[in-house]
């Protein structure tokens, strides 16, 4: 259930394990942000980061499935960042979250400042801007431009910046669409191995929508391309695996 309230609404997540402010125009974080937090294979005790963590939806809901994580948010936004404090104590995660506000293209002199260091999180992972400025057709809403349009630096970037942080043999996690596969695994060349390709099918017999690419730092194995999953069945309700991640908070076995 979503309630509209001076220009937010406060959203259920998790069956309603989770409830969120957001912004009720520009970007708003959902399904993707569920399944990305799904896929972190984190245990308890773990810290992680999440680069561009929004309202903090993606973080939260790990933290929700995953008992005593730290989790730490990056987040270039202000209003973002406030909302995301917010979150965490409404939902009475503000002793293990900490949402900074900074920008990952800058040095790391600068992010030093606000407690991010290198080599320091069991897992990072990220929903990065889905578009190239050259490419996409930019939302007049600045807020939402922002988070769906990436910056010159591309996904190698965020790749970059994602490796500098996460330990070694620590997990880097993405979700992107799935049109970024080339993209995206250039990206991670050199940087993390073992990658493991899970696409979202959204019906039976549709070509994937989404990625999960997830690959470990310094390792040099093989990539795996995994069977995915289908998100709606025909009469375009979600399946029950689906329901399961979305409304009980099953982790999903990449």
């Amino acid at each position: 259930m979503t309630l509209v309230v001076d220009e937010l609404t406060d959203d259920a997540f998790l069956g309603g394990k989770l409830h969120c402010l957001q912004p009720a125009k520009g970007y708003r974080s959902g399904l993707d942000a569920v399944f990305l937090a799904a896929s972190i294979p984190a245990r308890p005790g773990d810290t992680t980061l999440e680069a561009g963590s929004g309202t903090g939806i993606a973080s939260l809901c790990l933290a929700a499935t995953v008992e005593n994580l730290k989790v730490v948010g990056l987040e270039i936004n202000p209003h973002s960042i406030e909302l995301a404090h917010r979150n965490a104590a409404r939902n009475g995660f503000e002793k293990n979250s900490a949402f900074v506000e900074g920008d990952l293209s800058r040095s790391f002199k600068n992010l030093e400042q606000n407690g991010i260091v290198e080599n320091l999180y069991d897992h990072v992972f990220a929903n990065p801007p889905f578009f190239a400025e050259d490419a996409a057709q930019i939302s007049p809403d600045a807020g939402k431009a922002k988070a769906n349009v990436m910056g010159t630096e591309g996904l190698d970037r965020w790749l970059k910046f994602l490796t500098a942080v996460v330990k070694p043999h620590g997990t880097i996690t993405i979700i992107h669409r799935a049109e970024a596969l080339a993209a995206l695994t250039a990206s991670f060349e050199g940087r993390a191995g073992g990658l493991k390709i899970y696409p979202l099918f959204p019906k039976a017999h549709m070509p994937a929508s989404r990625l999960i690419v997830q690959g470990i730092k310094g390792s040099r194995a093989q990539s795996s391309l995994l069977p995915g999953q289908i998100m709606h069945q025909a009469d375009g309700t979600f399946t029950p695996e689906v329901q399961a991640i979305l409304r009980d908070g099953k982790r999903l076995k990449i």
